[in-house]
């Protein structure tokens, strides 16, 4: 009898939707792409959420310059920044995705 009844607890358990979507809470995400084009133009950061879209440059190499510790810590310094900067608006980082020219971090701040 214990055995049916705890199936039975089971099944009532799987039927019933989510919390979080019964909430209808919708999350802010922001997305930020790091662009690294092929054409010679500069890599920049781009931020999209809310429907706005912020863009910045982010210090590039010109043609036959080699890559030194001054080009790689201005680019780590411009993430690092982007990165606080939503941290403090209460974002948080959910997931990163790679690709042939662009890198994102998708973060979410639950409302």
């Amino acid at each position: 009898m214990k055995k049916l009844l705890f199936l039975g607890a089971c099944l009532v358990a799987l039927a019933s939707q989510p919390v979080m979507a019964q909430t209808g809470v919708v999350p802010s995400v922001a997305v930020v792409s790091i662009w690294y084009p092929g054409d010679g133009n500069q890599p920049y950061l781009q931020i999209d959420r809310d429907g706005k879209t912020e863009r910045t440059t982010v210090l590039s190499l010109g043609i036959g310059e080699k890559i030194t510790s001054n080009t790689v810590e201005a680019r780590a310094k411009a993430l690092r920044q982007t990165v606080i900067k939503l941290y403090k608006e209460g974002y948080v980082l959910k997931a990163s995705l790679g690709h042939k020219e662009v890198d994102e971090l998708i973060f979410v701040k639950e409302k």
